[in-house]
């Protein structure tokens, strides 16, 4: 599995969309794969905080996939949208 650290720039208090390939390297074998959720942290930059309190990081978590079926040999982009809570 290749995980591309990249960073990703987005304004305060908006939501945030994330877009994840997953693959399927079995030959002759579907996966279903059920409940996915991807949990995360933020950390903002120097520049962007207005307190010290702004500058700890946060947990996010995004919406449930209830289920996604993957095609032997095939990849698949699933798509997260960060959760109010």
């Amino acid at each position: 599995m290749h995980v591309s650290l990249a960073i990703i720039l987005c304004v305060t208090a908006e939501s945030v969309g994330v877009g994840v390939v997953l693959k399927n390297p079995l030959k002759g074998v579907p996966l279903l794969l059920t409940n996915l959720c991807l949990i995360w942290d933020a950390t903002p930059t120097r520049q962007s905080v207005s307190s010290p309190s702004d500058a700890t990081p946060t947990a996010a978590v995004c919406d449930v996939v209830k289920s996604v079926l993957l095609q032997p040999e095939r990849e698949k982009m699933v798509s997260f949208s960060e959760s109010k809570l």
